[in-house]
């Protein structure tokens, strides 16, 4: 199976798409920038859709009390690859690349060990960022990147019907 079809999976049910990061910082505002392309292109009705910056413990309780089985958290994280690179998979099996690098490592796991508390499955998509320098505006491979994901995603969500919880 494709990292593609992973993630269509994962979005096949009811669905909480969260966007992580600061806008300010480069390629870190990857998660955040592409939430708001979802929501710009009418995702939001498909799926419940939150842009958590990077206070994402700010949210915590609202994503774990919603209506939906799965949440996809959408960050910038080093993990070796090209910038550009994306990685996939439930947050239990790919947790530990938080520990090499997250800028929102500790209230992304909090936050991640309170919805598995509630019974909701949760993801990592991580995307290698190239600079995380202040700076608005994400780099070539990062925007190229953002952009394929955003497709994605739209067309995930929007072939599922039931996944409508907003």
């Amino acid at each position: 199976m494709s990292m593609v079809d992973d993630i269509r999976n994962a979005l096949s049910g009811r669905v909480c798409i969260v966007g992580m990061g600061n806008t300010l910082l480069g390629d870190d505002g990857a998660g955040v920038v592409i939430v708001e392309a979802l929501r710009g292109a009418g995702a939001n009705g498909r799926a419940h859709l939150v842009n958590a910056e990077d206070i994402i413990e700010s949210h915590a309780f609202e994503i774990a009390d919603g209506d939906w089985d799965r949440i996809v958290v959408i960050d910038a994280v080093r993990f070796g690859g090209r910038p550009g690179d994306v990685m996939f998979g439930s947050f239990s099996e790919i947790g530990d690349l938080l520990n090499g690098y997250s800028t929102h490592k500790l209230s992304l796991r909090l936050s991640e060990s309170i919805w598995r508390e509630r019974g909701k499955d949760t993801y990592l998509l991580g995307i290698e960022p190239e600079s995380l320098d202040f700076g608005e505006g994400l780099s070539q491979a990062v925007k190229k990147s953002a952009d394929t994901l955003g497709d994605i995603l739209l067309e995930a969500v929007k072939q599922h019907p039931e996944g409508a919880c907003v």
